[in-house]
C-alpha cells in the first residue's frame, strides 16, 4: 500500500509545470525589484547631495562678516575692492551674483 501511493506521487507530474513558471516568475521580480532599488537609492542620494551643495552655495554666497569692536569703537566692514560705480561710497557688496 505504501509503495502503491509512493509510486503514484513519483509520477504525478500534475501541477509542475505552474509551479515551475511561477517559481521562475518570482525569480525574476525579485531580481528586478533588487536592481530597481538600487537605482532608486541611488538616485535619492545624488538629489539630496545636490540639494545639500545648493543650501550649501546659498549660505556662503549670503555670509556676511559683523562688525566687531575694537576697544569700545566699532569697525566698519571692509568695502569691496571692485565695487560698482553706480554704488554709493561705504556700500558694502555680498557674494551674491
Amino acid at each position: 500500500m505504501i509503495r502503491q501511493l509512493m509510486a503514484r506521487l513519483w509520477n504525478d507530474e500534475a501541477g509542475s509545470v505552474i509551479a515551475t513558471e511561477y517559481l521562475m516568475l518570482g525569480t525574476v521580480v525579485a531580481l528586478g525589484s533588487a536592481g530597481g532599488m538600487v537605482t532608486v537609492r541611488d538616485s535619492i542620494n545624488d538629489e539630496y547631495a545636490e540639494f545639500g551643495n545648493s543650501v550649501r552655495d546659498v549660505r556662503q554666497a549670503s555670509m556676511q562678516s559683523v562688525p566687531r569692536a575694537v576697544k569700545g569703537k566699532a569697525v566698519r566692514p571692509a568695502v569691496a575692492a571692485d565695487a560698482d560705480a553706480d554704488a554709493p561710497a561705504g556700500a558694502v557688496t555680498f557674494g551674491c551674483p
